[in-house]
């Protein structure tokens, strides 16, 4: 309540004022209040304050306006997640709902995040199935998410990005292999393109050409021809812009089958770097000097078959009984004399020398071997047919007291199948050839003394049986 003020009038005992039983009742009154206030008795409604709400509700809270000047009744009012338990007229209990984000059903930042220095776990590598599940999700709330704002895990970085530092790659960076089928579901797929690769990926090593040298396994496609044919395209079909080996150009070079050239500036005698079959056939194959293509072609000359002429034809009669009719003569049998039929040759020796032909060949496989370990590679078989060859020919040179069987094969040393031992192995060939050459060479056969030798040897044989031994 408000002060009641005891009215004393304008003078004194003038009657004016209040009178002694009404102002002690006032008296009284303001007593009882202030009584109240310190708890000594009596009762003050929180109304009748001057600065308090002039009402106020249930489970309201009383609490200063803004500007702090008076009081004020409030209304709590649970907010999303929140409940407020005022059944208690000793307490308000505030409690949270969701006291985890688990406990949320579309929890949501209000601002960044500070992870003050622990980490976040257990993240699942971005996807298009988890971009649909977000989505789905928040649609309700109108948030939206795409591939490119889903964090990236560690082992999802690993597997995709190169590892740098400093702007220099730290581990090698690993590709696909090749994969076995085409991938025309791929939108990076191009049909224009050789081997199962997008165009945009990067292939591994194994599949690609190092240019600082290195072996194809494949054929290799120009984009153009040189000029001046620049621009023809392939008329041809597509292997007109297929890359040629030096060797197929060589082969494949124009060479003369008539004429043996000289060059006194470019030429080489020895031919070592001529394809076979080439040898003095065109400027780039020439000769140095007249003498060298004058025994090439004393050569060809001499390794030359009897070919037929313009005017060799077979012998025709015709009948002139009856019905003229043309008959061609046939060879009925055939007699040579002459020639070697009746030369004198030396059999035994090509006896003696086809027994041992195994042998001279073994030995010389082992001396080259010896003599040239780890310098270049012996091909076994090549050099056992040419010795074999070149033992034959002797052989029948032998029999026939010739030489035009050592010849022939000596010439057939330069075919193209013995081309590479020719080109790139000519010193060692040419040794093995002397070295057989010594071993027939060497050959000492006579019957008297073999004769002696081999009684010899039975004698020893028997004393040793006699004497259990083998010292004879």
């Amino acid at each position: 309540m408000t002060q009641l003020i005891v009215d004393i009038g304008v003078q004194g005992n003038d009657g004016t004022g209040d009178s002694i039983r009404e102002s002690f009742r006032k008296v009284n009154s303001n007593f009882t209040e202030l009584y109240a206030i310190f708890g000594a008795g009596g009762t003050i409604k929180f109304t009748t304050l001057s600065d308090a709400p002039s009402s106020y509700g249930s489970s309201q809270v009383i609490m200063s306006n803004g500007t702090g000047t008076a009081l004020t009744a409030r209304t709590l009012i649970a907010g999303s997640g929140v409940t407020i338990d005022t059944s208690n007229n000793s307490s308000v209990t505030v409690s949270a709902t969701a006291s985890n984000l688990i406990n949320q059903s579309l929890p949501s930042l209000g601002t960044s995040l500070n992870a003050n220095l622990f980490t976040i776990g257990r993240l699942s590598d971005p996807s298009a199935a988890l971009v649909t599940q977000f989505n789905t999700a928040y649609a309700s709330i109108g948030v939206q998410t795409t591939l490119a704002q889903l964090p990236v895990t560690k082992g999802y970085a690993d597997s995709n990005y190169v590892q740098a530092q400093n702007g220099i790659v730290t581990n090698a960076f690993k590709s696909r292999s090749q994969p076995s089928t085409p991938q025309t579901s791929d939108p990076d797929y191009n049909p224009l393109l050789s081997s199962n690769y997008v165009s945009t990926e990067v292939m591994q090593r194994k599949d690609v050409v190092y240019r600082g040298g290195d072996t194809m396994t494949g054929a290799l496609t120009l984009s153009d021809h040189p000029a001046p044919l620049s621009g023809a395209g392939t008329p041809n079909g597509v292997n007109d812009l297929q890359a040629a080996t030096k060797y197929y150009v060589d082969n494949n070079t124009y060479s003369s089958n008539v004429n043996l050239f000289v060059s006194t500036t470019s030429g080489d005698d020895s031919q070592t770097k001529t394809p076979a079959g080439k040898q003095g056939r065109y400027w780039q194959y020439a000769y140095k000097t007249i003498g060298a293509a004058a025994l090439q072609a004393s050569n060809l000359i001499d390794l030359a078959g009897i070919e037929p002429g313009p005017y060799k034809q077979r012998i025709a009669w015709t009948s002139t009984t009856g019905q003229a009719t043309q008959t061609f003569s046939t060879i009925q049998s055939i007699q040579l004399t002459g020639g070697n039929a009746n030369a004198v040759g030396y059999q035994d020796a090509a006896d003696l020398l086809e027994a041992n032909k195994t042998f001279i060949q073994n030995e010389t496989i082992a001396y080259l071997n010896k003599k040239y370990v780890n310098t270049f590679t012996l091909d076994q078989v090549a050099y056992t047919n040419i010795l074999g060859s070149i033992l034959d020919g002797i052989g029948y040179d032998l029999v026939f007291n010739t030489t035009h069987n050592s010849s022939s094969v000596a010439a057939t040393l330069f075919n193209t199948v013995n081309a590479n031992i020719i080109t790139n192995q000519l010193t060692q060939l040419t040794d093995g050839i002397n070295y057989a050459k010594n071993i027939i060479s060497t050959y000492s056969y006579n019957v008297s003394n073999t004769e002696t030798y081999i009684s010899a040897v039975l004698d020893a044989l028997g004393y040793d049986l006699v004497f259990g031994s083998n010292y004879l």
